[in-house]
C-alpha cells in the first residue's frame, strides 16, 4: 500500500520520476525487500535536486549582480547618461513634430473638404447665373411682345376710333337721306318722273380700313 501511495504521488515529478519507474515496478511486486533500494534512491534523487537548485540560485545570483553592475556602471558615465538625455529630447521633439504633423494634417483635411464645398458652390452659381441668363433673356422676349401687343393696341384703338368717326358721320347722313327720301315721297309733284336719281356715295375713305357697307334702315 505504501509503494502504491508513492507510485502516485511521483507521477507528477517530470523528467525527475522517470528513472524511479523501475525501482516502483520493484517495490510494487516485494515491497519489504525493496524498501531499503527505495529509500536511498529517493534520498539521492533529493540530494541531486538540491544541489540542481542551489546551483540554479547561484546563478541567478550572479545573473542579478551582473545586471546591477552594468546599471551602475551605466549611471557612473557621463557619457551614456549624455545620450540617454539627449535619447529623451529627441523622443519630446520627435512628439512635438507628431503633434504639429498631425494637426498639419487635420487642417489639409478642412482645406480639401472647404475646396470641395467651394467647387460646389462655384458649379451651382454658375447654374444660377445660367438661369439667370435664360430668365433675363425670357423677360427681354416678354417685354418685346408688351410693346409690340402695346404697339397693336394703339393701333387698333386709333382705326376704331376712325371707325367710330365714320359711322356716325354714316349714320348722320343715312338719317339725313332718309328724311329726303321721306319728304320726297310728299312731294313726289315737284319731281319731275324722268329726272334721274342721285346715286349715294360714300365719303369714308376706302383705302384706310375695310368697312362693313351700310343698309338703309
Amino acid at each position: 500500500m505504501t509503494c502504491k501511495w508513492r507510485t502516485q504521488e511521483l507521477q507528477g515529478w517530470g523528467a525527475a520520476g522517470q528513472g524511479l519507474r523501475p525501482i516502483l515496478r520493484v517495490c510494487s511486486v516485494s515491497p519489504t525487500r525493496s524498501w531499503p533500494l527505495w529509500a536511498s534512491v529517493i534520498a539521492k534523487q533529493i540530494t541531486d535536486l538540491k544541489s540542481e537548485n542551489e546551483a540554479l540560485n547561484e546563478k541567478l545570483k550572479s545573473e542579478e549582480q551582473k545586471r546591477l553592475s552594468r546599471e551602475k556602471a551605466n549611471l557612473k558615465n557621463p557619457q551614456i547618461m549624455y545620450l540617454e538625455q539627449e535619447l529623451e529630447s529627441l523622443k519630446a521633439v520627435l512628439e512635438i513634430k507628431n503633434e504639429k504633423l498631425h494637426q498639419q494634417d487635420v487642417k489639409l483635411m478642412k482645406m480639401e473638404k472647404l475646396e470641395d464645398n467651394n467647387t460646389a458652390l462655384v458649379d451651382k452659381l454658375k447654374r444660377c447665373q445660367q438661369e439667370n441668363e435664360e430668365l433675363k433673356a425670357r423677360i427681354d422676349k416678354h417685354i418685346a411682345i408688351s410693346r409690340q401687343l402695346s404697339n397693336e393696341q394703339a393701333t387698333l384703338q386709333e382705326w376704331l376710333e376712325k371707325e367710330s368717326k365714320v359711322n356716325k358721320r354714316l349714320s348722320m347722313e343715312n338719317e339725313e337721306l332718309l328724311w329726303k327720301l321721306h319728304n320726297g315721297d310728299l312731294c313726289g309733284s315737284d319731281r319731275s318722273p324722268s329726272s334721274p336719281a342721285i346715286p349715294f356715295q360714300s365719303p369714308r375713305n376706302s383705302g384706310s380700313f375695310p368697312s362693313p357697307s351700310v343698309s338703309p334702315r
